[in-house]
């Protein structure tokens, strides 16, 4: 009866909600089904060709030599593609374009790349949440300019080029980065290190595009108006048209940021029930704000920024009514009243809802996040307050006022530099996240909340049995659980590279793990992958020879302190130079982390948990030649199930090896797939049901070999690309029982 009154009671809510959330489902349902019908057009279009495009999004300038933007397109030869958003990337492009431009270009279309690494960045999911339905890399040196954005829009671009280049002009190029990041939303600027400062300390949303910027505006133009003699009705509409335009102006000049529509939608509601009159209930507003966004521009759902935004501020409000509470409260009275109290209370609540997106996106919590928020949010309202002024003084007037408001953004950059550097220096500043460890805190906190609510309601003899039947439940399932009586080993996709990675009954071992292309962001790509698969640090990681493209992610994990143990060839060529080099830059990172070192040759021999054994094959002391030949060449067996690891061995380093127990299920073609005169010796002695080939997506070195291809075709071996696959996991158990999965599901 109770729940009856009220659900009649919160009817109009309820129906409300239903109506949206119809009308939310119903616009994603469309929006999904036409990016599917485009991104099929642009899979059919072989060739290149000639379209004109209107460019929507501020444009960046990398490595000098390049212009990337977002564009939607105005003209092409397939009708169907006319309006789609593409994401360009245009080499030596004559002139710098403005956002509005409509230009010619020529070049080929291509979806994204389909998600390659379990846990890694997905590169196609984010461009799906700018509503970017292709991509494009394309040379400009025969672009054309057809026209270009003119009247108001063009005005306020004109006003923010000159704020950027006078912020360049005045300001070190660290400072001057952050303020336009923080101002426009280019972050191009900030480099790696302040990035990740930034990070770790848990306020990298200072450098995005946020509310906050829109409320600053609009709380100075709604004190102004406040001074006004007006009617409370005169008074309301002036202050909805002044919002309007101001934050019109900020959505202009900042690029339409996700957050920041979120803030002028929510103003514009607040402003309405001004209107009625009505008091608007901030965490409604921020609901049918949340609603409204999804219906009208659905590709938001897939954001990580629309949800940040949204749970973000959630937990400010929250965090209100929090400390409303504490300080009814005697005890937290005196916290709840203070700044460092309310400071730690608002960072907790928002670090608390935004939770379930930093674990599954990000893989960490920054744990002084509260501490930097609150010595830095301070000097952030002055840091856009002055850096405001300082827009518009180097619009109107710039000379010796805009060299003063300099001087003062200086001060607060560095100090809010200063601030980030700081804190993520401090010890454990922050913990990677692991959803294993996820799922038992969120099993613990249920289980505590149901024995507190037990306790409450029933007393204390009823919540000992609640909690008596969850250890029961709990040492039952530890003691009866199946364990998972198998090998399982992933190929990742590390572009031009090799990285395999097995996982036996809770050892984990790495082979290899480096890439011929950005090395850094590839090892954040592994660093995830190991965090999706519960691997908080490798048992062991073996380097097959010291080439970069096998082993320049690895200082990255072991200074990291992901790996417990490293295995290195003991023979190498040390006349090349870089091998060497790169040789010194791993016993370099062992030293700092204090790991484990030990040699691989011919004859090693490693026992692995569960009865899994590594027997390295080749080089041994006999052997000397160029160091692809001389890759460590090793046999992961498990049971009946053996692995075989060539490295990059060519023709001695394959030679050397056909005449010793190479027989295997599963082969790792040797040198990403190229050319060998002994590689269709390799694959029949070895007598593999499938072959693994690691390449990178159009290499430059044409791997894998059309040869290579056709021994494995000759020989009936089904055979995987990473470049076409992506990650390759292989799962075998004792008695030979192969299943094989890829990253990318073929069509």
């Amino acid at each position: 009866m109770k729940i009856l009154q009220i659900l009649t009671k919160n009817l109009s809510y309820i129906i409300l909600f239903a109506v949206l959330t119809a009308l939310m489902l119903v616009s994603l349902n469309e929006y999904n089904n036409n990016y599917d019908r485009i991104e099929e057009k642009i899979n059919s279009i072989d060739t290149e060709s000639v379209f004109i495009c209107e460019i929507t999004s501020f444009p960046a300038r990398k490595d000098s030599d390049r212009t990337t933007f977002y564009a939607k397109l105005v003209t092409h030869k397939e009708k169907a593609l006319k309006g789609a958003i593409i994401y360009f990337s245009v080499k030596g492009m004559p002139h710098f374009p403005q956002k509005g431009d409509i230009i010619e270009l020529a070049g080929k279309l291509q979806t994204a790349a389909a998600l390659g690494n379990e846990g890694a960045f997905d590169y196609k999911e984010y461009l799906k949440s700018q509503n970017c339905s292709g991509v494009c890399y394309t040379d400009g040196s025969n672009a054309k300019l057809i026209s270009y954005e003119n009247g108001f829009f063009r005005a306020i671009y004109k006003i923010r080029k000159q704020f950027i280049t006078a912020a360049d002009n005045t300001l070190s190029v660290q400072n001057a980065s952050l303020l336009k990041a923080v101002l426009t939303g280019d972050r191009t600027g900030i480099d790696s290190e302040c990035a990740e400062a930034f990070k770790k300390s848990g306020i990298y949303h200072i450098v995005a595009i946020s509310g906050l910027h829109l409320n600053l505006f609009i709380c100075i133009v709604f004190y102004a108006i406040s001074k006004l003699k007006l009617k409370r009705i005169k008074k309301a509409i002036v202050s909805l048209i002044a919002a309007i335009l101001t934050g019109g102006f900020v959505l202009i000049f900042t690029g339409m940021g996700i957050s920041v529509i979120r803030a002028f939608i929510m103003m514009l509601i607040f402003s309405a029930a001004s209107l009625i009159p009505r008091r608007a209930d901030s965490k409604h507003a921020l609901v049918m704000t949340a609603f409204l966004i999804l219906i009208a521009m659905p590709y938001n759902m897939y954001s990580i920024s629309f949800w940040l935004s949204c749970l973000s501020t959630m937990g400010v409000l929250i965090s209100a009514d929090a400390i409303k509470i504490m300080k009814q409260i005697k005890m937290l009275r005196p916290f709840a009243q203070s700044y460092i109290g309310s400071t730690f209370t608002v960072s907790a609540m928002t670090t608390l809802f935004t939770l379930p997106v930093t674990v599954t996106s990000f893989g960490y919590i920054p744990i002084y996040s509260w501490l930097a928020n609150a010595l830095v949010i301070p000097v952030m309202s002055c840091f856009l307050g002055f850096g405001a002024c300082f827009a518009v003084i180097t619009a109107i007037a710039p000379g010796i006022l805009s060299q003063i408001l300099g001087f003062v953004i200086t001060a607060l950059s560095e100090f809010i530099i200063w601030t980030a550097k700081t804190v993520s220096s401090l010890p454990y500043a922050i913990v990677d996240t692991y959803l294993i460890y996820f799922v038992i805190i969120i099993f613990a906190l249920a289980v505590f909340l149901i024995y507190w609510y037990t306790y409450v309601k029933h007393g204390c003899r009823y919540a000992i049995i609640i909690l008596c039947i969850f250890s029961v439940l709990s040492g039952m399932y530890a003691l009866f659980a199946p364990p998972k009586d198998e090998i399982c080993v992933t190929f990742a996709d590390v572009g031009q590279g090799d990285c395999a990675i097995a996982e036996i009954n809770g050892q984990s071992i790495m082979i290899d793990s480096g890439t011929h292309g950005d090395g850094e962001y590839t090892a954040e790509a592994i660093a995830a992958t190991l965090r999706a698969k519960n691997i908080y640090a490798l048992d062991m990681v073996a380097v097959s020879h010291f080439h970069s493209d096998h082993m320049n992610i690895l200082p990255h994990l072991i200074e990291s302190g992901k790996v417990k143990a490293l295995a290195i060839p003991r023979y190498f060529d040390p006349t090349q130079s870089n091998a060497v080099k790169n040789k010194e830059a791993l016993l370099y990172s062992c030293i700092k982390s204090n790991t484990k070192i030990y040699y691989l040759s011919a004859g090693s021999h490693i026992d692995l948990s569960g009865g899994a054994v590594i027997d390295v094959i080749s080089p041994d002391k006999s052997m000397f030649c160029e160091n692809n030949d001389m890759s460590v060449i090793l046999k992961l067996s498990y049971g009946e199930s053996d692995f075989l690891f060539c490295g990059d061995a060519e023709d001695s380093g394959i030679e050397n090896i056909i005449g010793k127990d190479i027989g295997c299920d599963i082969l790792k073609i040797p040198h990403h797939g190229g050319k060998s005169k002994n590689l269709k010796l390799l694959i029949d002695k070895c007598g593999a049901k499938a072959a693994v080939i690691s390449c990178g997506l159009n290499n430059s070195y044409n791997h894998p070999d059309e040869k290579t291809l056709e021994a494995l075709k000759n020989s009936q071996t089904n055979y995987y690309r990473t470049d076409k696959s992506g990650a390759v996991t292989v799962r075998a158990d004792k008695k030979g029982n192969i299943s094989i999965e890829t990253m990318k599901k073929s069509k």
